[in-house]
């Protein structure tokens, strides 16, 4: 369910897209670093942008379900 929250409202938020801008500035700082050719810079950014966003979905995650337990034990 998380998931599907996830895709479908958090990832379209502007917030959403503020952390896209910064995992992208960082990618770039990444890249230069590697100095590959253009074929190895590109699987490079492709394999960095997944990884980014599978780092993301997890964190939404696992940030939901910490709150979920902090308002529970509050609420006890």
């Amino acid at each position: 369910m998380l998931k599907e929250i996830y895709s479908q409202l958090y990832s379209e938020s502007e917030r959403s897209k503020q952390a896209w801008r910064e995992i992208d500035a960082r990618v770039n700082v990444l890249m230069h670093q590697y100095g590959g050719d253009s074929a190895d810079m590109r699987r490079l950014e492709d394999a960095l942008t997944a990884a980014g966003e599978v780092g993301m979905e997890q964190g939404f995650i696992l940030g939901t379900r910490f709150a979920m337990v902090l308002i529970t034990e509050a609420m006890i």
